[in-house]
């Protein structure tokens, strides 16, 4: 019995690895909206590139033999990683354009380069039976996903978690890039389906030796499967994109017919083209009850697009910057459209590159995909039919040019982009000059000996360490994940993502959630009735860490909006406590605007604090400052009126400026101003909440209770309009109405200590009639502002 070498065995677990990986991918890689779990795909998906790139390096190392397959582009290729890394270095900010930002980690550099490796090592690893092998792996996993979402939407949850029980989970991410990944691998099972037939041709006779009536299942399956997430997402231009490529896979096999035998099985592909276009012309989707999908439009991609080429033509704004490109560019119009939901992403998945990567690198990827992809495709399609890998090439082909159609036209995620890179390398592989791989022998040649050593001993080194940083980070990750669990506990929150930024003290985000949870642990410990010395100290501490973590936030990532606003919305919540915290709440909305010139909210709350200012001066009475008061109200006017020059309908722009009226004496016309503007916003919810209030001032209590009552019935889980309402019932002394909204709201708040304490406060008063008693709401003296860090 011939002994197994050490490099057989290697190269049988690296390939067994990339299946895996395949296979896994559509489970773990996701887009970041409806991600349940948080995974970290980069971390991931970098743990594979470690795992494949070294077992594929230490093989020629033992063999002592350099294996290559000559394909084109590989000139193309470098020419583009080069610019990739020039737009990285040029990057607004460099660290987020490298690893990419929390769930937004699909068009970073480090995310770019992890597929290119997947695809080299697949491209030099696998020959023809191993390339089926993983399309393969990938439709079993399409299979697997499509089964999930499925049963999901008919209301039956497989996985254990509890985070996976809601109707629109799904492992592959958020719905737009489900129904595209969808649409590729239901071309892909097609076009498999109808080449499994033709078994003489090439090694696809292993494949109807063995188990052909079991794949042929399994294929029939995911076609059907993945046609059902296409109609229950019900995106019409995604079944456009798969009637027309189905169309003409079907045009191949007419007009290769006489060519090609067994060509019965091209019956599925026609079924599928007409079901295609029965979903192209029905006029709705096939599950109403599917919230709205929110894809940016093609006008403001091409408005944020177009800006940020004017500013950086060359190399765009870096990689994994789109966000911010959004922020500095986006119109009131479209914030308003989209209901306060900023994208990461432009409508199309080349301009949302084009705007990151910039024009050299891009043109650098189109002309790869033109010269050794299209043109070599569109030539090999027309050749003799039993030339070699036609057949996969067909298959490949296929899915590839549905994935480019679908990525022009709508947005990317690290699975489509995965998913992608591994399609392309596959073409390449279908459309190499050369059958087999060159070899060279290492013993006689030196100087590649000396190469291959050299790379080799670098990346031997560096997995250990690689994997090491990808586990602190897929480990803070999940720390982080029990962090955001509302279920738990404060102090349990707090401690997680204390670990979190203990593994990985790179994330901004983590230092935002820190900010937020010490501020709920200040407010916690404020409620505290007991005064003592010992409570004082606890505030103080409480108070500067939620400072110094929102700071630290923005000292990570300077040009991260969310960041500012974080950081803004601490101090205004601690100005009544810390000395200092409003005029540097005013400094972080003031950075928000330079972040965020077309928004009009932070306008908005620069010149609420100036009204706070004017209602403390005023709260003096006789001794009051009249002249600081009025300077404060024009102060926020002047900013209220550039922020209606933004968005003349701006809700809250105007609550503000009622309020204005209001402290000026003319609270009618200020109740005028929004009963008009509600008017013309009869489902603006939160201005009629506003409405409620100043009818509430007015003591108008009547008028203010049917605006509330109509908002919840609008509604019904509104939380502010049945605090209101539960308020203006405590005014009133109804209690036992108080405490009917009161528990309406802790529904879906079952763990808000504040609520908690709130009804017991109101039990007590409708039980025994007395008066319910609270913690200080303020300080002897306010807490001195903690220093500023130094930034290098």
């Amino acid at each position: 019995m011939p002994r197994v070498q050490p490099a057989t065995i290697l190269a049988a677990v690296n390939r067994w690895i990339l299946y895996a990986i395949i296979f896994f991918a559509p489970l773990t890689f996701g887009g970041r909206m409806s991600d349940a779990f948080e995974l970290p795909k980069q971390s991931l998906l970098l743990v594979g590139v470690v795992l494949v790139t070294t077992l594929w390096l230490a093989r020629m190392v033992l063999e002592q033999k350099f294996q290559w397959l000559p394909v084109r582009g590989w000139g193309w290729i470098v020419a583009f990683f080069v610019a990739a890394i020039a737009s990285t270095v040029m990057s607004v900010h460099p660290f987020t354009s490298l690893l990419g930002d929390y769930g937004q980690e699909w068009g970073s550099l480090a995310t770019m380069i992890a597929v290119a490796l997947i695809g080299l090592v697949a491209l030099q690893e696998l020959n023809e039976q191993q390339w089926l092998g993983a399309l393969f792996a990938l439709l079993l996993s399409s299979l697997v996903t499509s089964v999930l979402f499925l049963l999901g939407i008919a209301g039956v949850f497989v996985l254990p978690w509890e985070a996976t029980r809601t109707a629109l989970f799904t492992p592959a991410g958020d719905i737009v890039g489900l129904a595209v990944f969808s649409a590729i691998t239901l071309i892909l099972a097609s076009a498999k389906f109808f080449i499994l037939g033709l078994g003489e041709h090439g090694s696809l006779k292993n494949l109807q030796k063995a188990g052909h009536s079991a794949v042929s299942v399994l294929l029939l399956a995911t076609i059907v499967t993945s046609m059902g997430v296409i109609a229950v997402i019900g995106i019409k231009l995604i079944w456009v994109v798969v009637a027309v490529s189905e169309l003409l896979l079907y045009m191949i096999i007419i007009g290769r017919a006489q060519e090609l035998t067994k060509t019965h099985r091209w019956v599925v592909v026609f079924a599928v083209i007409v079901v295609a276009a029965f979903f192209v012309m029905i006029p709705a989707r096939l599950v109403q009850r599917l919230p709205p999908i929110l894809i940016m439009s093609w006008s403001e991609s091409r408005t944020v697009v177009q800006e940020t080429l004017k500013d950086s033509p060359v190399f765009g704004s870096g990689p994994s910057t789109f966000s911010i490109d959004v922020n500095k560019y986006h119109t009131a119009e479209a914030l308003r459209q989209s209901f306060g939901v900023l994208f990461d992403r432009s409508r199309s998945s080349l301009w949302t590159h084009l705007a990151q990567l910039g024009i050299v690198a891009t043109v650098l990827g189109l002309l790869f995909w033109l010269f050794a992809i299209i043109v070599p495709m569109l030539k090999a399609v027309f050749r003799h039919a039993a030339e070699r890998r036609w057949l996969i090439l067909i298959t490949l082909g296929s899915g590839w040019t549905v994935g480019l159609a679908l990525l022009a036209l709508l947005p990317t995620t690290i699975l489509l982009e995965f998913v992608f890179g591994l399609l392309t390398a596959g073409l390449l592989w279908a459309l190499a000059p050369s059958a087999t791989s060159k070899t060279w022998d290492l013993a006689d040649s030196p100087r590649l000996r000396m190469t291959v050593l050299s790379v080799a001993c670098i990346v031997f080194l560096s997995a250990p360490l690689l994997t090491w940083a990808s586990y602190r980070r897929i480990a803070a990750d999940w720390a982080f994940l029990a962090a955001r669990d509302q279920r738990a506990g404060l102090d349990d929150r707090r401690a997680a993502i204390a670990r979190a930024i203990n593994l990985y003290p790179w994330s901004d985000v983590y230092f935002r959630t820190v900010g937020a949870l010490q501020l709920a642990k200040f407010q916690d410990t404020l409620q505290n009735k007991k005064d003592s010395e010992e409570r004082m100290t606890q505030l103080r501490l409480l108070a500067r860490d939620t400072i110094v973590a929102g700071r630290e936030a923005t000292r990570l990532n300077l040009v991260s909006a969310a960041n500012w606003q974080a950081l803004a919305g601490l101090y205004q919540q601690l100005s009544p406590f810390v000395e200092g915290a409003e005029d540097e709440a005013i400094k972080s909305l003031e950075k928000l605007r330079e972040l965020e010139p077309n928004n009009p909210t932070h306008v908005t709350d620069l010149a609420a604090i100036y009204v706070t200012r004017a209602d403390r001066e005023g709260a003096a009475g006789e001794k009051a400052n009249q002249k600081k008061i009025s300077d404060a109200l024009i102060d926020a006017e002047d900013l209220l009126k550039k922020a209606l020059q933004l968005d003349e309908g701006f809700a809250s722009a105007h609550f503000q400026m009622a309020i204005i009226e209001e402290r000026r004496g003319k609270l009618s016309e200020a109740i005028k101003r929004v009963e008009g503007l509600s008017r013309t916003r009869p489902g603006d919810l939160p201005l009629h909440i506003q409405l409620g209030a100043l009818y509430y001032k007015n003591n108008q209590k009547d008028l203010a209770e049917k605006v509330w009552n109509a908002v919840i019935a609008a509604k019904s889980d509104y939380a502010n309009a049945r605090w209101y309402l539960a308020q203006l019932y405590e005014d009133q002394k109804r209690y036992d109405d108080e405490l009917s909204e009161l528990n309406e709201i802790l529904k879906n708040n079952a763990n808000n200590p504040q609520l908690m304490k709130k009804i017991e406060e109101v039990t007590k008063l409708a039980t025994e009639g007395g008066r319910g008693t609270t913690g200080s709401s303020t300080l002897k003296e306010k807490i001195p502002l903690p220093e500023p860090p130094v930034t290098p």
